[in-house]
């Protein structure tokens, strides 16, 4: 147990203290060691700001809130968050250890760097912004105490939702804290507005300003004085300091320092993209925390040398060449196959004509006897102006029965009992004629049969059905936070008597749903996305999304939202 502060305790949750690494307004950071997971660690001990009572007990509670949003943020240019708890009226953070040294430091023992350095530490440390703003994190607290320097110059950030856990205006009241912390301050901050992330954006501009002028834009020696000229004074009035940055790096700066947020830059990645194009040759840039941690190497692709056209061109050719040669050897191939299964043509059979007349002009029907290899050839009786038929015409033998065919010719033909031979063109045996059967008389196999009809739904009638109504588009208000739980939410709102609706259905005042002083916890019916709006009259009504689904962290999701007032 820690009985106080200033006293350098022995342990912290599992965690072992060996000694102190700095300390600041808002209190400790020590060196640990973690012995479950053997690594040491810096565990940041954060000063009690209420007396123990129902403000401190909310105080806790949107502290772990802040570190639960925090541990989400994986970037090289964050400081990882590992643990956090409380102990009595103690906070504690147990964070990355990081070898190195606040840009503060930095820049009080060395000065500020050069151009480009100054430049490319501007534009790290806006990218690991841009991925905390991406998730919905903003750091309200930029500084360079904020901000630890590796030892090869690259810029790391910390301390990711301390400042919003302990209250936005802390540092404007709290006893004993210097000037430092409100100097980086943007106007809606002082003025006790609700920011965005551009509220971190006119922070960096002001420490970019401090990095390429060597000076703060509002070195006040007050809070009062520094209040104002926050609020009121123009950093550029001086031209004789602005002359050697010229007229793109000052527009550079007033764009990040403008006092109206429209006019910033709209996002972290424009004003790190901004300012890397201003950088210019000479200085070595700062390794980007992209090109020198493990998880966020990119490899160089490999450079392709050009090829000669003609080697292009010649594995096409050698490739059609081929294709060529195999679709010839294909062919011969399958037009040798095709000549091996043809059958061989067989020689008619002559039989000897009945000694009967016939008509004249019409030639008597031959049957052709069985040739032997001991039957003698007969002569064939030659027609007048007949060609001789050649032993190529000699009539093939099918597979059908014996059929005697006859020939109408306008030449007379003697009857004669020698044998006559005919000329029958040439043709393939015809398949034996298989008996039908029974099924396929009265179901012919190529009787096309028409497919039996579909069956369509009856169309109804023009007079019987209703006209349909298109609905509107349905138009989605602006969301201004996302919550997500697997259960429910409790809503701490500002001001209290604003009315709670979900999804149309009106809730109650937000007293009553506040788990605190009487109020319950609101438990969702199921899995979903349900649309809250929080209206009050004389402030700005606010809608918010919240998510129920089981892989949620939280089982009740408090959502602290304060309403902007209508002036």
């Amino acid at each position: 147990m820690m009985e106080s502060i200033m006293d350098t305790p022995q342990s912290v949750g599992r965690y072992r203290i060996v000694d102190e690494i700095g300390r600041g307004g808002m209190g400790r950071v020590l060196r640990a060691h973690d012995p479950q997971l053997d690594r040491w660690v810096a565990v940041k001990i954060i000063l009690p700001t209420l007396e123990a009572g129902p403000d401190s007990d909310q105080m806790k509670k949107r502290f772990l809130r802040e570190a639960r949003l925090a541990a989400r943020l994986h970037h090289p240019g964050i400081v990882t968050v590992f643990d956090a708890g409380t102990e009595g009226d103690l906070l504690w953070l147990v964070m990355e250890l990081v070898q190195g040294e606040s840009l503060s430091q930095k820049l009080n023992r060395d000065g500020a760097p050069d151009r480009n350095q100054s430049l490319e530490i501007v534009a790290q440390v806006a990218e690991a912004l841009s991925a905390a703003h991406a998730a919905g994190v903003i750091h309200r607290d930029i500084k360079p105490a904020n901000i630890l320097m590796l030892p090869d110059g690259r810029p790391k950030v910390t301390d990711f939702g301390v400042a919003r856990a302990i209250g936005d205006n802390t540092s404007l009241t709290r006893t004993g804290s210097s000037v430092g912390s409100p100097s980086y301050m943007a106007p809606e901050q002082v003025r006790g507005e609700p920011v965005d992330a551009r509220a971190d954006l006119f922070s960096l501009g002001v420490i970019a300003y401090q990095l390429l002028l060597k000076r703060r834009p509002f070195p006040a020696d007050t809070i009062t004085t520094l209040v104002y000229q926050i609020l009121n004074h123009d950093p550029f009035s001086d031209g004789k300091a602005l002359e050697r940055l010229g007229p793109d790096l000052v527009s550079f700066l007033g764009r990040a320092l403008a006092k109206d947020r429209e006019n910033r830059f709209s996002d972290a990645r424009s004003m790190a993209a901004a300012a890397r194009s201003l950088t210019s040759g000479g200085a070595p840039p700062i390794p980007s925390a992209l090109d020198t941690d493990p998880t966020y190497i990119q490899h160089p692709q490999p450079v392709e040398t050009p090829v000669p056209y003609r080697h292009q061109v010649l594995p096409w050719i050698l490739a059609g060449v081929a294709g060529m040669f195999l679709s010839a050897v294909t062919a011969l191939g399958l037009w040798t196959l095709f000549n091996m299964q043809k059958p061989e043509p067989q020689v008619a059979q002559v039989l000897p004509a009945p000694p009967t007349a016939m008509p004249i002009g019409v030639v008597e029907p031959t049957a052709v006897p069985t040739l032997g290899p001991q039957a003698a050839t007969p002569i064939p009786t030659q027609v007048p102006n007949t060609p001789t038929p050649r032993p190529t015409e000699i009539a093939r033998t099918t597979s059908r029965p014996a059929t005697v065919t006859t020939i109408p010719t306008a030449i007379p033909v003697i009857p004669s009992p020698t044998p006559v031979f005919m000329a029958v063109p040439t043709a393939r045996p015809r398949p034996t004629p298989r008996p039908t059967p029974s099924w396929a008389q009265k179901n012919p196999p190529f009787a096309p049969t028409a497919p039996p009809p579909i069956a369509m739904p009856p169309t109804p009638s023009p007079t019987s059905a209703p006209t349909p109504t298109v609905a509107p588009a349905p138009t989605s208000p602006p969301i201004s936070e996302i919550f997500a739980c697997t259960r429910g939410a409790e809503f701490d709102v500002e001001p209290e008597e604003a009315l709670v609706t979900i999804n149309g259905t009106v809730l109650g005042i937000a007293d009553d749903w506040d788990d605190a002083g009487g109020g319950q916890t609101y438990y969702f019916p199921g899995p979903g996305r349900y649309l809250v709006k929080l209206s009050c009259p004389g402030y700005k009504t606010t809608w918010i999304r919240v998510s129920v689904s089981q892989y949620a962290e939280d089982e009740v999701v408090e959502i602290d939202t304060e309403l902007e007032d209508l002036d």
